[in-house]
């Protein structure tokens, strides 16, 4: 991140920078913290224990998301998330690309989404939240590149942290919608969301062609996350 912040400096004209970083990374979070606990196998009801929830519902979802072709990586514990969030932040306040109030307004945020989701969407409310957390950044790190007027400051950042964007939040609501379609779920008593599951006739091209191009820049996200994870891993064993 210190380098990615250094070369935005030298460009003519300099810009700030935020670096999105996959926080889901093994590099990243700690190293109690397995795969099976974002997304690697099987869970059974003991990754969910901290939720109130239906506890046979939660581990049917997650059986089923685990037959994706393309595995469903989120932390099944927002307590997860808050350490790995942590992890990250300490390198990037270090940096320049954010800041404890932001870390604070963010987080505050989230958890508020969380429960607002939950209340209204059932116990999918934690992944719509916590994938929303990852869009954003995402969001807030293509908006730094393009020297956005309306995110070029670590101040201007402060100010997004603490606003909702809908935008992103409804995209992250259609997201795991259709990732519970494709895995045939249906969940019961969440009446106000239950997306349609398509037969295995029909089509929708222009879905799928937004499912491929979100693919593909999730991707290429992942990657540069990739890099900055290593860089933040060697500066840790400095």
């Amino acid at each position: 991140m210190n380098s990615e912040s250094a070369n935005a400096k030298v460009e003519s004209p300099s810009r700030w920078q935020f670096s999105y970083v996959d926080i889901q990374d093994r590099m990243i979070r700690p190293e109690w913290l397995g795969d099976e606990f974002v997304g690697g196998r099987e869970l059974g009801d003991e990754g969910f224990e901290h939720i109130d929830m239906q506890s046979d519902s939660l581990s049917q979802m997650s059986r089923a998301l685990q037959k994706l072709k393309k595995p469903f990586k989120l932390f099944r514990s927002s307590s997860h998330w808050q350490v790995a969030m942590l992890r990250w932040a300490v390198a990037s306040v270090g940096s320049g690309q954010w800041s404890w109030l932001a870390h604070h307004s963010h987080i505050d945020l989230i958890m508020r989404m969380i429960e607002t989701e939950t209340v209204k969407h059932g116990f999918i409310g934690q992944y719509i939240a916590l994938y929303y957390d990852e869009r954003v950044r995402k969001k807030w790190c293509e908006m730094t590149k393009r020297n956005d007027p309306k995110l070029n400051s670590l101040k201007k950042l402060e100010e997004a942290t603490l606003m909702l964007d809908e935008t992103t939040l409804e995209a992250a609501r259609a997201r795991i919608g259709r990732r519970l379609a494709r895995a045939n779920m249906h969940m019961p008593g969440v009446a106000s969301f239950r997306p349609p599951v398509a037969s295995p006739q029909a089509s929708d091209p222009v879905a799928e062609s937004l499912s491929a191009k979100e693919d593909a820049a999730n991707a290429a996200a992942r990657k540069r996350s990739n890099d900055v994870a290593k860089q933040m891993a060697r500066q840790q064993d400095d």
